[in-house]
């Protein structure tokens, strides 16, 4: 069964050595940089979903924010007891500490994000910047 095997495979492919060179390499390359391609791609589309998560969580802490300072200034106005206005400014101090830290981790995910590209640059892989995320809907019937 085995010389069969040989046999039949030997048929098929032929032996040409000047020509196989040439059509390995490229095959050889390419499985070689999978891995890379592979794992970066991957990363890529974690960090831009970390990203997306962490810029929806800003954008809602600074709304947070903007609600807690428009109360505050109310309260100022109507001359509110200091016990409600130390625990609104305390909200308040809060919330901005929570927006530094969402600001901070943004720009954290936009370094590592940048790092992969480079990364790919490096290794001579394509560029993925441009790269629009696609949506497919299918209908069965």
């Amino acid at each position: 069964m085995n010389a069969e095997i040989v046999v039949r495979l030997t048929s098929t492919f032929p032996s040409n050595q000047a020509a196989s060179p040439a059509l390995d390499e490229p095959i050889e390359q390419l499985l070689k940089d999978l891995p890379t391609d592979l794992t970066s791609q991957y990363g890529l589309y974690l960090y831009r979903t970390e990203l997306q998560r962490a810029n929806s969580q800003l954008e809602a802490e600074q709304a947070n924010f903007s609600t807690l300072w428009t109360e505050h200034q109310g309260l100022i106005a109507k001359a509110a007891p200091p016990g409600v206005l130390v625990s609104k400014k305390e909200a308040i101090t809060s919330s901005q500490r929570t927006i530094g830290e969402l600001k901070n981790q943004v720009r954290l995910i936009e370094q590592t994000i940048g790092a992969i590209h480079f990364h790919r640059k490096l290794h001579g892989l394509p560029e993925l910047r441009a790269l629009q995320e696609l949506s497919v809907s299918v209908q069965t019937r």
